[in-house]
This record gives C-alpha cells, structure tokens and sequence, in this order.
C-alpha cells in the first residue's frame, strides 16, 4: 500500500517490508465519477527544469488508483466492479511560498510547499485558464484536453514502461504550454462582428455589421444568436444612482442570419429600457461585449465592441 507522507524528503527512508500489496490508495473525493484526481511529481525534475527524457517521476506519496467501486448509490452490490482512470493527471509540486517551515531546498530563502495539496491547486489554475478561453466548455471537455496535452509517465509500481493511463501517473504530467486550443465540443464560432464599433440612433436603430466565416454552414447561413452586453454602470444617467444589481444588462439581442462569405447588417433589437437611455443620456459611446452563441444556444465566443450613441 502507498503511505500518504506530505514531505518525501523527510520520509524516504520509510519502506514496507510486510503486507506490500501494492493496491490503490485514490478514494472519496479522489475517485469520484465526474472528478480529476491530480498526482504530485516535483517541479525540478520536470521538462522545464531539464529533465532527459522528458519523463518526471511521480512523488511516493501519490496515492495511486485502481480503487473499486462495489456498489451503486442505492447501496446495491454492482455485478462488476467499477475501475475509473484515477488519478488522471500529475501536477508539480514543491514550489516556493511565503510562509511555512517545510524546509528551503534551493537556499533562495523561501520555504517549499510539497503534496498533492500543492500539485491540485496548479491543476485547477490550467482548468480555470482553459474556462476563461472557452467559457462554454464543460468540465469533461476541460479534462478531455487536459489529458490529450499531458506528457506520459510512468507508473513506478509496476515493471516496464507504462505507455499511456496507469493507476500510478494517470495521463501524465499537465502541460499549460501546449494546451490553450480550443477545447473540444462546441463547433468553432462561424459569426462575429465586422468590425468593434456600431452606431444606435436616437431612435434607437442599430445595425450592427456581422460577418459569417465559414463556407460552408448548415442551412445555408450563419444563424448564430447574439447579444450584448454592458456594464451595469454605463447606463446610469445623469443624477441617477442604480440599486444594487446584476454587473452586465442586455443591451440587445439578435440572430446573425448571414449567408456564408457575407457581412449583413443585423438589427439589434433593444428592450425598452435601453431605448429610453439611448434617448434621454449625453453620452457618446459606451463599451460592451458582444457574446456571440452556437445554434444549440451555447456561448463560444466573446468579443469586445463600442457602440457610439448618436
């Protein structure tokens, strides 16, 4: 069985001379359905720090999976036992902070933070970045790249190279360098708008110019639903002071019905409340987001604009 010691530095010399059975330690949270276990692999003897081959090893106090799981949520013996790919990833660990005595292994005057407890939270920064650049990918998706972009480990446990997932290392070591793609899923967007600036009128026409990028689209358009947005605070008027309430209101909505290789004119339709603002304010610009949707009715792109008031 693999021991849970938080600092390998103080804790090698620990072996098991009886009952090794080698059997997995990854349970609770850890091997959820729906969940990431991370394992912890120390931060200078990954790639970036030189490692030849490009191969870290996986601290021992990783727990490793393979824990079954006997029984459903009812509490009913499943008739095989369930075996989930835990842990999936390998993060680095034994990075400097600023508080702690755990130890100063380089001597730069601040102490090392070793565990799993340091290698997760590195895991779920990457996670956290690819939700930025794709705010309609599903955790699936974000795990699915996380995965396809980690550099094979080896399982130490077991004799032999373990090409691809082991109970020991899962898919890999993380790799944020070569991640930031598109996660998978939501097809790539086909509308977007011309250009960052449009007009609204007085009378509170606005025509925003859309262009559709693809070829080829089913049915023939671009019919991507979009809608702006704007701070909540840009549409105060002149002495009006707004209750606490949402940062972002819709300014306006609508569907890029556009032919492929065109750029159309697309009216926003606006509630009434914005028609009044554009009406009654002084201002002459305000900045908002354009969140442009596939047909499913899922966000995959955002693109920031101005919309001049006239």
């Amino acid at each position: 069985m693999k021991t849970a010691f938080k600092d390998v530095s103080r804790s090698a010399s620990i072996t098991i001379d009886e009952f090794d059975t080698r059997s997995g330690a990854s349970y609770g949270h850890f091997n959820a359905q729906g969940g990431l276990g991370v394992g912890a692999a120390f931060y200078r003897q990954t790639p970036a720090f030189g490692t030849t081959p490009p191969v870290p090893r996986i601290q021992r106090f990783s727990s490793a999976g393979g824990v079954p799981i006997l029984f459903d949520t009812a509490g009913n013996r499943l008739p095989v036992p369930v075996l989930r790919q835990q842990p999936a990833l390998v993060a680095p660990d034994g990075v400097n902070i600023t508080f702690g005595d755990s130890g100063d292994l380089e001597g730069d005057g601040f102490p090392n933070f070793f565990g799993t407890s340091a290698a997760a939270p590195h895991a779920a920064g990457v996670a956290a970045l690819l939700k930025d650049l794709n705010p309609a990918a599903s955790p699936d998706e974000i795990y699915n790249v996380l995965k396809a972009a980690a550099i094979d480990m080896d399982d130490p446990a077991t004799p032999g190279f373990d090409t691809g997932f082991d109970f020991g290392s899962g898919f890999g070591l993380i790799r944020a360098d070569i991640t930031f793609g598109p996660p998978p899923g939501p097809p790539p967007f086909e509308a977007e708008p011309n250009r960052p600036r449009f007009s609204c009128r007085s009378t509170a026409r606005c025509r925003v110019p859309v262009g559709c990028n693809l070829a080829q689209v089913a049915g023939n358009q671009c019919g991507n639903p979009f809608e702006v947005l704007v701070p909540s605070r840009a549409l105060r008027t002149a002495g009006e002071v707004l209750a606490n309430g949402p940062r972002q209101i819709r300014f306006g909505a609508s569907v890029a019905n556009v032919p492929p290789g065109a750029i159309g004119q697309v009216r926003l339709r606006l509630p009434k409340r914005i028609r009044n603002f554009i009406r009654n304010t002084d201002k002459k610009s305000i900045l908002a987001v354009m969140r442009i949707r596939s047909a499913a009715g899922t966000a995959i792109e955002t693109r920031r604009i101005r919309i001049r008031l006239k």
